[in-house]
């Protein structure tokens, strides 16, 4: 079987089944945020995951529920599910892959990481399903390198997608063969994420892109009296004493990031406003719930003075 491991969103509006032999599976958890430090122990790793995907607005659907955290998915059904649905209306799930993660990689004798390395989304993907790959025994002879050079919200045409899914010759992107020693810098690159906020180690000495992760990853972690990292302090700064959609300073947010490379999810500013709210003492208040679009922010008067310390 040919598994595809992406970290990048696939075309999917068609619904059209996987072709035979292969298995797309993707991760849309960002793992340059949130709890990584438990690993190798994947277990209480990905509880605290699943923990912090829970207490996140991502994880919120209309109905006031929460979504199951999930690491990997399949985005493309089995087989074709109009069909599947008009023979079988008493079984609405059975189009769907029902392979695990671990299933998937003991079915595999190929595989290929779909990613984009201009991104942190992209490098920190690739370390982490490196080391994910290296604890189920994986090897570089069974693993290629498909680079797509995208952001994480950039989508691939669905012709572009169609030709690789199914390993056309003239696909857009090629995938080429791993060797031993990148394998082996990777997995130093994910015990180095996992580490911090200690510093990396000297002797990795990483590439421009490299440490341009490092230093968006840095500024993950809170520095200075206020306990604020440099994304908080992004958005206090864009706030004023008066209501303002908050979809305004998240927004400006996103973008400057973009410009190094850091493709956020919007909802993560989000959680981070509301944690800002939430201080003691509180340092933005938000009026309105839900979604972000119902919601407006502005600065607390210890806010300002935070916003106004040099």
């Amino acid at each position: 079987m040919r598994l595809i491991l992406s970290q990048l969103f696939v075309p999917t509006d068609d619904m059209k089944p996987r072709p035979d032999g292969t298995v797309v599976m993707v991760s849309l958890d960002d793992m340059s945020i949130g709890p990584r430090a438990a690993w190798p122990d994947t277990q209480r790793f990905y509880a605290d995951r699943a923990a912090a995907f829970l207490a996140s607005v991502t994880s919120d659907l209309p109905d006031g529920t929460k979504m199951d955290y999930d690491a990997w998915y399949c985005p493309l059904p089995r087989i074709d599910p109009l069909k599947w649905l008009a023979e079988h209306p008493d079984d609405p799930d059975g189009f769907l892959e029902p392979l695990t993660f671990d299933a998937a990689l003991a079915a595999a004798d190929a595989i290929e990481l779909w990613y984009g390395s201009t991104t942190v989304q992209g490098l920190v993907w690739l370390w982490w399903t490196t080391a994910e790959l290296a604890r189920h025994g994986i090897t570089p002879p069974q693993v290629r390198d498909c680079d797509l050079k995208a952001s994480r919200y950039g989508r691939i045409d669905a012709a572009t997608f169609d030709a690789m899914l199914h390993d056309a010759p003239d696909r857009a992107y090629r995938a080429s063969p791993i060797d031993a020693a990148t394998l082996e810098r990777r997995l130093a690159l994910w015990q180095a994420v996992t580490q911090f906020p200690t510093p990396p180690a000297g002797h990795l000495h990483p590439s421009e892109a490299e440490a341009r992760c490092f230093d968006v990853l840095s500024g993950r972690f809170p520095d200075g009296p206020e306990g604020l990292n440099a994304l908080e302090k992004q958005l206090l700064a864009a706030l004023t004493p008066d209501f303002a959609p908050m979809v305004r300073p998240t927004a400006d947010a996103m973008i400057a990031q973009q410009d190094v490379g850091d493709y956020l999810d919007i909802d993560h500013l989000h959680d981070l406003l509301l944690g800002l709210a939430q201080r003691t003492p509180p340092l933005v208040e938000v009026s309105g719930a839900g979604p972000m679009h119902k919601c407006a922010v502005r600065l607390t008067g210890a806010g300002v003075q935070v916003q106004s310390t040099p």
